[in-house]
């Protein structure tokens, strides 16, 4: 758990400026125009315009987001917020948080200011907006109204020696056309140190803040070989540039501890360094194991509502394949791993069905989310492999989501979408009757003997291994399921 941090002088002053919003045909859209200057404080100061009075859009409403991923209370940062209509006469003068709402005929602009000091607990930097000294995080769906509009124009104006590193397009020197605000992030700081990263056909670019006991070269070397493997696993992306930036925590927090976020095409990795070299590549190919397969799940699909429990748990289980596969943890490291996550699962005090936990991730159920969400997809992976004898597998249900569901079609229900899929595969409906819909306690025995793994003693202290003697086809699973990869990585090097 991240220990309770105290605050920092605020040593930066950021004003945003909203200058003009430009009207087009076809949607909503904005000029941003970004200043960030030093002068003492650490403030944001927000004005814009939704229309002009020559052409008035029809916005009759403005709101804010008041919390994401757990972090609440967002219209603590905001003051002095002022609503306009077309002509610049006042609306509203009020701080307000997410659930008001100001209503007008036509709403043509607003001013406010936000305090862009980071925000606690630990963890709510990598999901919120802030900047210091070392750079910031500008997250633009916690900075601007959610009545804005899905696409914006942003100009970033920043201190002398300042860079910044986002996946939006660049259309002029430090303007930036944004295809949706929601998912749009922006890395500033006068340190970054980006490169282009090599792996699968879809760009991958890297930026580094602060020291690390790893390399430039290293950490883009991992990221490059996680974002090629899963390519070739789920299938190419679309040819947008997708950024992955990891720097260090804004705020004092114990070693090793780490926060990420993947958002839209943008994966930031907070995290405090680990004791010694070898830990802290283990520690950032974790991380990358986990973020980028994001970047399919939920980030590279249409997919709507709340199926947590697949992109957040599956990314748990194909990140440990992925640990293993490249030699990075050990099998055993995954077996004790899928064990913990039995563990925990069986002490929960209230069991609910995985599309249950989803929806109440961030008020009780984030730990069935990953632990479940975990080991169910362990079961479908040995059940798949099973039925279909080794031709199938998590990664083939995984592919074909992806490809069916891509960023580019339509929106659809998550659950609905994933769970037809699961159903034609009639071997799955037991999994998904009994865990995902319903909420029996794990009972995976029967999985356990198809895959030549036995568990050993009760929770909350099970363990798995491997059986002494298993069979041919036990071997064949086991194989899939990575047993033997250090022997075929050893044969490599011979």
């Amino acid at each position: 758990m991240s220990k309770n941090i105290p605050s920092i002088p605020a040593i930066l002053a950021a004003t945003i400026g909203i200058l003009q919003f430009f009207t087009f045909s076809f949607a909503q859209e904005a000029r941003i125009d970004v200043d960030l200057a030093a002068n003492g404080r650490l403030v944001a100061t927000i004005r814009g315009k939704f229309s002009s009075p020559a052409e008035p859009k029809t916005t009759s409403e403005m709101w804010f987001l008041d919390d994401i991923a757990g972090v609440k209370d967002l219209f603590r940062r905001r003051s002095s917020v002022a609503i306009y209509d077309p002509w610049g006469y006042l609306i509203a003068n009020q701080v307000f948080n997410g659930t008001v709402r100001v209503h007008g005929d036509i709403i043509g602009g607003f001013r406010y200011s936000i305090d862009l000091a980071p925000l606690g607990p630990a963890s709510a930097p990598a999901h919120t907006s802030w900047a210091d000294a070392s750079g910031g995080v500008l997250m633009l769906d916690d900075l601007l109204p959610q009545s804005i509009g899905r696409k914006s124009q942003i100009t970033l104006k920043l201190p002398t020696d300042w860079k910044a590193f986002a996946a939006e397009s660049e259309i002029a020197p430090s303007v930036y056309a944004v295809d949706n605000v929601e998912r749009s992030v922006f890395y500033i700081g006068p340190k970054l140190r980006s490169q282009r990263v090599q792996g699968g056909d879809s760009p991958l670019d890297l930026a580094l803040s602060g020291e690390w006991l790893f390399t430039d070269a290293e950490a883009a070397n991992m990221a490059g070989s996680i974002f090629d493997s899963y390519s070739r696993q789920f299938g190419q992306l679309t040819t947008a540039p997708r950024r992955v930036f990891v720097g260090k925590f804004p705020v004092p927090t114990r070693i090793g501890a780490w926060e990420a976020d993947t958002r839209g095409r943008s994966v930031t990795i907070l995290s405090a360094d680990m004791p010694f070299k070898a830990q802290s590549i283990q520690r950032l190919h974790e991380q990358l194991r986990h973020e980028l397969f994001h970047l399919w799940l939920p980030n590279g699909v249409n997919l709507g509502g709340n199926y947590d429990w697949f992109y957040e748990g599956f990314a748990q289980y194909a990140a440990l394949k992925t640990g293993v596969a490249t030699n990075q943890i050990r099998f055993d490291d995954m077996l004790s791993t899928l064990a913990q996550a039995y563990n925990i699962d069986r002490i929960q005090p209230e069991r609910r069905s995985l599309i249950e936990a989803s929806m109440l991730r961030f008020s009780g159920g984030n730990t069935t989310v990953y632990a479940l969400g975990m080991l169910v997809a362990f079961l479908i992976d040995i059940t798949l492999m099973r039925s279909a004898k080794g031709k199938a597998s998590v990664e083939s249900l995984i592919r074909e989501i992806c490809i069916k569901y891509p960023i580019d079609g339509p929106r659809v229900d998550g659950n609905a979408a994933i769970l037809t899929i699961m159903r034609n595969r009639k071997e799955l409906g037991p999994v998904i009757d009994r865990y995902i819909t319903g909420r029996e306690a794990i009972e995976w025995q029967t999985d356990l003997d198809a895959a030549g793994i036995q568990a050993i003693g009760d929770a909350p202290l099970t363990k798995l291994s491997v059986k002494s003697a298993p069979t041919g086809r036990q071997k064949e699973i086991l194989d899939k399921l990575g047993y033997n990869n250090w022997r075929k990585l050893t044969g490599n090097l011979k």
